[in-house]
């Protein structure tokens, strides 16, 4: 097979690059080891009921904050539509206890420190942040460390580490992610969001997002391939080869949106030099 772009790796990140790519009628191709688009984005549907009283449950990243500009307006642009309304609260299970924010869990990590709680916690992970000049970043010192879990365990020891791992955010969103990226994620995250949060939830599931993407990238004559991993990467620019399950790929170009555990497992020399 050959084609100008090969895009490795069918989340939201590379989903995107091959949409705007191949909308510009660049040749693209793009392979996701996965039997779905979207990465974390992913939602299964309720067998029940008739068509229209299906729900869709989501498995990961389920809403989106009204100052979420950029998704809204691709949403807009893919027909995408969103139902509104002020959030309310998570309901969370760890380890049998049940509760609709951190503190109720707390009980079930007994050996957490006395003075943990996850706003604690949080505040000696990130820093001090700086609501008036949002990217003049203040971080710890985290150069111990080399992943934000090792740094999280490195603070709060394993029983803190866990207790986040299961309670926060989308839990454990920040599992094998530089310190630095998601240290900077977090402080954006935590001034630019809206209050009282006001969020939205995709008609269809979030994963509406990656279904009209893809959707789209097949309307502009590029090709897309699910249950497709790829296994090597070499050659050098301008001439690059893809080895995947099925296929030998010869492409000008080369987007890597390969989850980075994964892409632990890719040989090649190109594979090895970004490893590196």
């Amino acid at each position: 097979m050959q084609c100008s772009v090969a895009v490795l790796g069918g989340g939201m990140g590379g989903l995107y690059s091959a949409f705007r790519l191949a909308e510009s009628g660049v040749d693209v191709c793009l392979f996701e080891a996965a039997d779905y688009f979207g990465g974390r984005i992913k939602d299964v549907q309720l067998a029940s009921g008739t068509a229209d009283e299906k729900r869709w449950v989501h498995l990961g990243g389920a809403r989106v904050d009204d100052t979420h500009h950029d998704v809204k307006l691709l949403a807009a642009e893919l027909g995408v539509e969103f139902q509104w309304h002020f959030y309310n609260r998570d309901f969370v299970s760890s380890r049998g206890v049940f509760g609709n924010n951190s503190a109720d869990l707390v009980k079930a990590y007994p050996l957490l420190p006395e003075d943990a709680d996850e706003g604690a916690m949080l505040d000696a992970i990130m820093g001090e942040i700086n609501f008036d000049s949002v990217r003049d970043f203040a971080f710890p010192d985290y150069s111990k460390y080399h992943t934000m879990q090792d740094f999280i365990r490195g603070v709060w020891g394993p029983e803190g580490y866990q207790f986040l791992r299961d309670s926060f955010r989308f839990r454990a969103d920040f599992l094998g992610t530089d310190i630095r990226s998601y240290l900077e994620f977090l402080h954006l995250d935590i001034v630019e969001s809206s209050f009282p949060f006001f969020t939205g939830y995709a008609v269809g599931g979030y994963s509406a997002l990656a279904r009209a993407l893809e959707s789209k990238i097949k309307q502009n004559s590029s090709k897309v391939f699910k249950n497709e991993a790829v296994l090597d990467i070499h050659g050098s620019a301008g001439r690059y080869n893809i080895v995947t399950q099925r296929y030998n790929v010869t492409a000008a170009k080369v987007i890597n949106a390969i989850d980075p555990g994964a892409f632990a497992c890719v040989t090649g020399n190109i594979a090895e030099a970004l490893q590196q």
